[in-house]
């Protein structure tokens, strides 16, 4: 891999985060699309319940929007960068194409915890078979692929690419946001597995056993899994 790459990994866990982590603090110009889901949504002028309230957005009213941390998001109110709970927002998928992924040919680390996928197998279906291989080590049921999930996990690897720039969605799941992981850097699925699997954040939503379904995305090398039972 190019040593000038900076690999990095995140995790977003099932049930609780352990460290929150204050996520896209750059520029705004990686924003996405999204609509407000609450009849009325209190507009903050700093991340902060006790923030003051500057404004409200209506329900169903069309925004863009930047990870901020695990409760709120980033928008521009009236040329402004404020804040709204992230819970009333809903990812809009972008109307472009997101870029295919492109299957790429595993290559082999000393600290690889996985058997090498298969280079004629896509993205997806790598990356579960290296999830399942492992899951199977520790006795727990495999997890089958979700085509809503593989949507939505390679819409927002596309979101991050277009943003050059790392962090977690604000997606909502069918039934609940269950997990989601995230790296940028990889560019194998052997190579990411082996990332994730070393990161004990990563590691538990893949063995995981409330978990039985699983989506990936992958544009050029920002990595998303996400999660769900």
């Amino acid at each position: 891999m190019n040593k000038n790459i900076k690999k990095v990994t995140q995790a977003v866990l099932g049930i609780a985060i352990a460290t929150p982590m204050v996520l896209g603090l750059g520029s705004y110009a990686g924003a996405t699309s999204g609509a407000v889901t609450a009849t009325k949504v209190a507009v903050k002028d700093k991340a902060s319940y006790r923030a003051k309230t500057v404004g409200y957005l209506a329900k169903n009213q069309q925004i863009n929007y930047s990870g901020y941390n695990s409760t709120f998001v980033k928008v521009n109110y009236k040329g402004k960068t404020r804040f709204i709970l992230k819970k009333y927002v809903k990812y809009v998928p972008s109307t472009s194409p997101s870029t295919p992924s492109t299957p790429s040919t595993p290559a082999t680390r000393p600290s690889n915890p996985t058997t090498p996928a298969s280079s004629n197998d896509s993205i997806q279906q790598q990356i579960l078979d290296l999830v399942n291989i492992e899951r199977g080590k520790g006795g727990l049921k495999p997890l089958t692929l979700s085509s809503y999930l593989d949507g939505t996990a390679q819409a927002w690897s596309q979101t991050m690419s277009n943003a050059n720039n790392m962090y977690h969605s604000t997606l909502s799941f069918n039934g609940g946001y269950k997990g989601e992981n995230i790296a940028h850097g990889q560019t194998t699925a052997n190579e990411v597995m082996t990332d994730w699997m070393n990161s004990p954040g990563h590691r538990a939503n893949i063995m995981s056993p409330n978990f039985k379904q699983i989506g990936v995305g992958k544009v050029g090398t920002y990595w998303t899994q996400q999660f769900a039972d």
